[in-house]
């Protein structure tokens, strides 16, 4: 496996050697970091995470464009040793770690077995459990250990607030046991993070006159999951666009979309076709409808359902990049 050199990080925080593991008043010892781990006491900051996230986000296949949800669950659900087979983060809760400690893989690995029905969370998401064992409610420090990676984390990749998720928020066609702690939980976490800022704006020379349009822009591996378990835009006359490298016969589906969107195919600035899309919520592949484009396109917009008929945009209409 490969491994990236080890990061300095704030002495209180980063733990090198067991003689300096922090103990509580009960004997719980933070482990020291090792080839796999980094170990973070209670006190860590974001600045002391920085680096280390900026680091395991190079891994081959778990880069900035491949991280786009935060799904966290409580260690109940897994048997002993599943800090190496399944998750990036494992939080203390003052049962086998300090309460508000946490344990930070060196590498991120593309899969993250967050749920076996679901590969768009596996591959496109970072795993956080709570260790098995933790008193509930969970600790104000389990909270605060969340907070502080969510919010530097955020520094690094666009993360939507949205897309921090409980284990029974995200859309599994298996039922899971409702849990209110692990939703207190990221609901708590996403308040801590702010939309992210647009990328980009374009202008749509519509029949009643210019609409400027903000957008957040997808490529690559983005382009999979696009407004996935979104509640809404996040700003007025605000959009996601999908850049493709090269026209092609373009296709949409719903999984796990929570609203509905409106879609523009954009070729050679102009739009060519107009489509409003259904959310299929936690639907299995089977019923899962697909919305494809009706010639080879570059681009493609989505916006709130309704919007373009609201604005009097249509099929015709140019479309120019700023």
């Amino acid at each position: 496996m490969f491994l990236f050199a080890l990061v300095s990080c704030a002495p209180s925080a980063c733990t090198e050697e067991p003689s300096t593991a922090p103990t509580m008043s009960d004997g719980v010892t933070l482990p020291p970091s090792d080839d796999d781990w980094f170990s973070f006491a209670p006190d860590m900051t974001a600045d002391d995470l920085d680096a280390v996230i900026g680091k395991a986000l190079e891994t081959p296949g778990k880069g900035p464009d491949y991280t786009h949800f935060v799904v966290i669950r409580d260690g109940e659900r897994h048997g002993s040793g599943f800090e190496q087979r399944a998750f990036h983060l494992v939080l203390g809760a003052g049962v086998k770690l300090p309460a508000g400690s946490m344990r930070v893989q060196r590498e991120w690995r593309a899969s993250g077995m967050v749920d076996g029905n679901n590969e768009q969370l596996q591959t496109n998401g970072l795993a956080i459990v709570v260790e098995a064992g933790a008193p509930r409610p969970y600790p104000q420090a389990t909270h605060d250990a969340v907070h502080t990676f969510c919010r530097a984390l955020a520094r690094r990749v666009p993360i939507h607030p949205d897309c921090i998720v409980a284990m029974q928020e995200a859309p599994y066609t298996d039922a899971h046991e409702a849990d209110a702690d692990e939703r207190a939980l990221a609901a708590s976490a996403r308040r801590e993070v702010p939309f992210p800022p647009i990328d980009g704006r374009l202008t749509i020379q519509a029949a009643g006159g210019p609409i400027e349009v903000g957008f957040q822009r997808r490529t690559g591996n983005g382009i999979q999951v696009g407004m996935m378990l979104r509640r809404s835009f996040d700003r007025k006359n605000q959009g996601m666009l999908f850049e493709y490298p090269h026209h092609g016969a373009r296709s949409f589906w719903m999984k796990n979309c929570r609203i509905a969107i409106d879609l523009a195919y954009v070729k050679k600035g102009k739009i060519r076709q107009l489509i409003t899309m259904q959310p299929q919520w936690g639907q299995p592949h089977s019923v899962l409808r697909y919305h494809p484009s009706n010639s080879a396109v570059r681009f493609a917009l989505e916006m709130p359902a309704g919007w373009f008929a609201k604005n009097g945009v249509n099929v015709g209409d140019r479309v120019v990049f700023e």
